[in-house]
């Protein structure tokens, strides 16, 4: 069943009573996505740890004051500051993402998709970014990953309770499907695919030895996510839409073959490196799609400079 089909079998009721009666709960929501989802941008900037530290650890703990996220949220943010602690600089916070999410074989991956179809651009990720084309939202030609990227979610989640909060008198029909979607998406997508990474991040942070910043921050963040499912599902009821852990049902992989010895000359640096398994099989996937593979083409060292998306940055939000 399509997408469109499925939200129009459950129209659900009207939504202005979720601006006359909660107004001032949209707009903490939508900041505390947008704190998230840069939290999980490669820290390549300097000050990235500093950042973390103060500006990040500040607006989770005003941000759950403002709008309770979960009661387990204060033993979690106080986790996040000791392992925050715990890293000395900047280049050790940067090798600790790399390593969990970037270096071939990453042993985790922040796109969705991998988990909920078992590999790349499958047909989860052609959704997640209908979802954002539905609202006239387009990936940054900088932003070099799939649609399916966590951060792109949780970018698409902000930007949908932003315009919420901005929505004026006589717009709800917009209102309603930007709702419905952020619902469809966090119930179908967002937190299932979340739970399975991080059943990766953690037996992967003990084995390689890293420390538990980005599990806590990723633990943070399925309280976030289900607090909000349950908040717009109590306003949108769609018995056909609650949430799954299973997703939706995976399309069939295209047999690919891939050589993780295959040398590539980085777009960036222009140095050689060797792709391995993991981005061998990814170009190998999106080759046999017909799909453009220079973008991937990136060494170790380069590769945590190469997102941003500058179209889903959600209007007027204070912090």
């Amino acid at each position: 069943m399509s997408l469109d089909a499925a939200i129009d079998m459950n129209p659900g009721p009207e939504l202005s009573d979720v601006i006359t009666e909660d107004p001032d709960s949209l707009v903490p929501r939508a900041e505390t996505y947008l704190c998230l989802a840069r939290a999980f941008l490669p820290p390549a900037t300097p000050g990235m740890l500093e950042a973390l530290r103060q500006d990040l650890l500040a607006d989770l703990t005003d941000l759950h004051a403002e709008l309770p996220i979960s009661a387990a949220i204060p033993t979690r943010i106080e986790a996040l500051r000791a392992a925050l602690t715990d890293i000395t600089d900047d280049q050790v916070l940067l090798r600790e993402y790399s390593r969990l999410f970037l270096t071939p074989p990453a042993p985790a991956m922040l796109n969705l998709g991998f988990y909920l179809d078992g590999g790349i651009m499958g047909g989860s990720t052609r959704q997640m970014e209908a979802y954002y084309q539905r609202h006239g939202l387009e990936r940054d030609p900088s932003f070099r990953d799939l649609p399916d990227h966590l951060t792109l979610n949780l970018q698409f989640v902000a930007w949908v309770f932003a315009a919420a909060a901005e929505c004026a008198p006589g717009d709800h029909g917009d209102l309603q499907q930007g709702l419905r979607d952020a619902r469809d998406l966090i119930a179908r997508y967002t937190l299932p695919g979340l739970r399975s990474l991080i059943g990766k991040m953690d037996p992967a942070i003990a084995e390689h030895g890293l420390g538990p910043t980005y599990a806590e921050l990723a633990h943070i963040l399925a309280d976030v996510l289900k607090r909000d499912l349950a908040f717009l599902s109590e306003r949108l009821p769609a018995p056909a839409l609650q949430e799954s852990t299973a997703g939706p049902e995976p399309e069939p992989e295209i047999p690919v073959e891939s050589d993780p010895d295959v040398r590539l000359a980085c777009r960036i640096c222009g140095s050689a490196f060797v792709a391995g398994e993991a981005l061998a099989g990814m170009i190998a996937r999106l080759q046999a799609q017909g799909l453009t593979t220079e973008h991937l083409a990136v060494c170790p060292d380069c590769r945590t400079d190469t997102m941003g998306m500058r179209p889903l940055t959600p209007p007027s939000l204070k912090r």
